[in-house]
């Protein structure tokens, strides 16, 4: 497995990644022109010398973000749009797009799957055609209550509807635990039952604050904020084995969204997410 972060893709990106120890990074699409590059040709110009740059430093990309509520997308303009990215990735040596289902406003999880499929079924053939692969991240996009959302991905029902609307081996799973920790969700045992649909990994913890919670109850916010690993309540011994025993071999990307640790102790974060996960991986 490759250890990284999310990040878009700059020089001082990949010094801080080689300077931690990093031998992987997660790279926003974005990070070469919105839109990306609409022509091999043009991904070439634009990206060569970013790989370049990370081969020096001995960093693999282990996958290109694209986040976005993609399923409010007119289906021709994603197609393009991932097509585009299928460029960047054909340079650069990435197979694996990250990215989101979305949500349609005021409507249930089974009534999207036909909008899923008209929108994500071209993308899962032109990506079997091309040999990239999805990976829908399991992000819920909860606030506090009403627990409306922006992601529909982000339960194993949801997943399972998906796969069978598109019925295709190139859509998959970014699996973050994090985001199932806080639903009280078996973030351990749900790898086992997933494990040939995870195709990207982001580590981020989740610190829940109890005395939070027993006074004011799961409909109640702030009783639990993101962390970096280490730093909240994911066994992440049990949660490197679990990917493991499934064979997992793809790319983890430290998600950095604490707050601790922002701004100037950015890296600082960084290094301690690394140091907890580090020693967990054969590498």
């Amino acid at each position: 497995m490759k250890l990284g972060y999310l990040t878009a893709y700059d020089d001082k990106a990949v010094d801080m990644a080689s300077r931690i120890g990093f031998d992987g990074l997660e790279l926003q699409a974005n990070s070469w022109g919105d839109p990306p590059p609409s022509t091999a040709t043009a991904a070439r110009t634009r990206c060569t010398g970013a790989l370049d740059r990370l081969k020096q430093a001995g960093i693999t990309v282990t996958a290109l973000g694209f986040y976005g509520n993609h399923i409010a997308t007119k289906p021709g303009v994603l197609r393009k749009q991932f097509a585009a990215i299928m460029n960047i990735g054909d340079v650069l040596g990435c197979d694996v797009i990250a990215t989101l289902v979305g949500r349609l406003p005021d409507t249930g999880i089974a009534e999207h799957m036909s909008a899923f499929k008209k929108v994500f079924g071209p993308v899962a053939k032109m990506a079997e055609d091309r040999g990239f692969r999805i990976a829908f991240e399991n992000w819920t996009g909860f606030g506090g209550y009403p627990f409306r959302g922006t992601n529909i991905a982000y339960r194993p029902e949801a997943w399972d509807m998906m796969f069978d609307a598109v019925d295709s081996d190139a859509s998959g799973i970014e699996y973050d635990p994090s985001h199932l920790h806080f639903q009280m969700m078996d973030y351990v045992g749900l790898v086992q039952d997933y494990g040939d649909r995870i195709y990207h990994v982001h580590a981020k913890d989740t610190e829940i604050f109890w005395d939070r919670l027993r006074e004011n109850g799961i409909f109640s916010s702030g009783w639990w904020r993101f962390r970096v690993p280490g730093w909240g309540e994911i066994n992440w011994m049990k949660f490197i084995s679990a990917l493991q025993d499934v064979g997992y071999d793809g790319g983890i990307a430290i998600e950095h969204e604490d707050g601790v640790y922002s701004g100037k102790r950015f890296e600082e974060g960084l290094k301690l997410g690394y140091n907890t996960l580090a020693p967990l991986l054969v590498r």
